[in-house]
């Protein structure tokens, strides 16, 4: 899951959406949780329990969602911790960005089907207002240079040194170096290999 303050939504007509992905409600006001809150997929994981505990359980699911949300929210506070300025480990930063990735989801509001659409992947559509987002609007708003899963600036931890205070002790690698390659070839490009391996070298003799 994004941290917290590297996710980033776009409304309908392309602004910047405030979305607190560790509340519950969020998830399921979006429909975030299609499969875990189907009634399918309730009424199976009920029927074990019999008729007098079935409401019981429904309530379990809600409580582990809310477990788990509130867990990321932790493990993300933990990354976040001051760092130790004396420590000697050297951070390397190895990616790509060349291809498009997906940076910021849009939130739409299907007034037909009365439900929220998180689009990810980008598509003309009209505003409530009927303003026309061409396809090309829409992908050059939703997408920013990285190796097709991770953004360059994602990577690099750009927004968390650009919004650096006295809670966060977050800085940029000592070394990052980038390619042109998907996520999944990176570790066998073998011109990331050479750099890797020299800045390792580098830095075992210094």
């Amino acid at each position: 899951m994004p941290h917290r303050r590297a996710a980033k939504f776009l409304d309908e007509n392309l602004q910047a959406l405030a979305v607190d992905l560790y509340d519950p409600e969020i998830w399921k006001r979006y429909g975030w949780t299609v499969i875990y809150s189907s009634p399918e997929f309730r009424r199976h994981y009920t029927e074990a329990a019999g008729t007098d505990r079935s409401h019981s359980k429904e309530n379990d699911l809600d409580a582990y969602l809310a477990a788990t949300l509130n867990r990321a929210r932790r493990f993300h506070e933990a990354l976040d911790a001051v760092e130790n300025s004396n420590s000697p480990v050297v951070l390397l930063a190895i990616g790509g960005d060349c291809e498009e990735t997906l940076n910021q989801p849009i939130l739409l509001r299907d007034q037909k089907q009365n439900r929220w659409l998180t689009l990810t992947r980008p598509r003309d559509y009209r505003t409530t207002s009927g303003v026309k987002i061409s396809k090309l609007k829409a992908t050059d708003a939703m997408y920013a240079p990285g190796d097709g899963r991770v953004t360059r600036a994602s990577l690099l931890g750009e927004t968390l040194f650009k919004s650096r205070d006295t809670q966060t002790g977050f800085t940029l690698s000592h070394y990052a170096v980038f390619g042109c390659d998907l996520h999944g070839r990176l570790p066998r490009n073998k011109s990331l290999q050479d750099n890797a391996l020299t800045a390792i070298v580098n830095e075992a003799m210094n």
